[in-house]
């Protein structure tokens, strides 16, 4: 079957191919009533325009990459909702990759996207080498880092305050009197892991309280793991901070295997607003931050770069970050004991 072309589109709809590439690339200054008629046979004929040629033949291109970590991760689904809506907003296709964490799936994915002309690119970061994003920075394509941070580079970013976040937590527990709090605090191969980690140890030692916290990664399974140990640490901690979505929901399913009580028995502190957390009995306090925005704010920064080609200015935007009060976390005097 003959591929339709952009000259078929202009003959049904009785206009020029300037005028459909015109509709096509969003120009505004296009008569309401041939506009419908041009999109009408788009639809009629099924016409898909070959984005990468429009691309060489303009010089410029309408497709965003966004890289993320783990797509099956909700908070990197709505991550991605939030991009996706403003690279609609603005006329622009966004091609997303799942890099698993593993930084050769990511490279390789950065090699993809340079071959499709790609206008730039927001990542969240599987580590934090400029070995990973330098073919992009090579081929001149503008690159926004979402809570990433690579050390000597000067790139716009999108941070949620993830030191602030687990500092504030870590008080938060400690003015109820909590003296043992365990944190699972990620990943320090990662600049967000980094950061959580340091924000908890810093308000344990303004305390002057010992810090107790487990890193290592991400994952529901590690943190199980990790809160299967804190459970046999003696004296017995009174408090878990867990710094993820995925590490809170690890460290309570091994909570409610062992038949921990929340927060008589243990209290816990989760980080983002998963709605799974205001569906338990108790429903989890979190520390929360815009997820969504996260997307939505990288997207926004990712095209104002390509359409502004301003080189000179690379912001570091810092979003919300604070802890929403629930029911697992109460005063150490109010506890009682867990079971072995």
């Amino acid at each position: 079957m003959k591929k339709t072309t952009i000259s078929d589109v202009a003959k049904m709809a009785n206009v020029s191919t300037a005028t459909v590439s015109r509709i096509l690339n969003g120009n505004k200054k296009v008569n309401p009533a041939m506009k419908k008629e041009v999109l009408n046979a788009i639809d009629v004929l099924n016409y898909k325009p070959d984005n990468v040629a429009r691309s060489l033949r303009s010089k410029g291109s309408n497709i965003l990459g966004f890289i993320i970590r783990d797509i099956s991760n909700p908070n990197y689904a709505i991550i991605c909702k939030g991009a996706e809506k403003i690279a609609r907003k603005h006329n622009y296709n966004m091609i997303l990759c799942n890099s698993f964490g593993v930084v050769e799936n990511e490279k390789e994915h950065i090699d993809l996207l340079i071959q499709q002309k790609v206008a730039g690119v927001a990542i969240y970061m599987a580590d934090d080498s400029i070995n990973t994003i330098q073919p992009l920075l090579d081929n001149n394509i503008p690159v926004v880092l979402i809570d990433s941070e690579i050390e000597g580079v000067q790139l716009p970013r999108i941070r949620s305050n993830s030191y602030k976040g687990t500092y504030e937590g870590a008080k938060y527990l400690l003015n109820l009197g909590h003296e043992r709090i365990a944190a699972l605090a990620g990943n320090e191969n990662v600049f967000a892991g980094r950061e959580r980690l340091a924000g908890y140890v810093d308000a344990m030692m303004e305390f002057e309280k010992e810090p107790l916290y487990y890193t290592g990664g991400f994952s529901k399974e590690l943190a199980y793991d990790q809160t299967m140990e804190i459970l046999e640490i003696k004296p017995k901690v009174t408090a878990i901070l867990a710094a993820s979505n995925q590490l809170s929901l690890g460290s309570l399913l091994a909570l409610k295997n062992r038949e921990v009580k929340i927060p008589k028995d243990i209290c816990f502190l989760g980080f983002d607003n998963d709605d799974f957390f205001s569906l338990t009995d108790p429903p989890i306090s979190i520390i929360n931050r815009s997820v969504e925005q996260m997307g939505s704010s990288a997207m926004n920064i990712l095209i104002s770069s390509i359409r502004n080609k301003n080189t000179d200015n690379k912001p570091t935007i810092y979003l919300p970050i604070e802890i929403n009060h629930r029911y697992s976390c109460i005063p150490v005097n109010q506890m009682g004991g867990f079971k072995k």
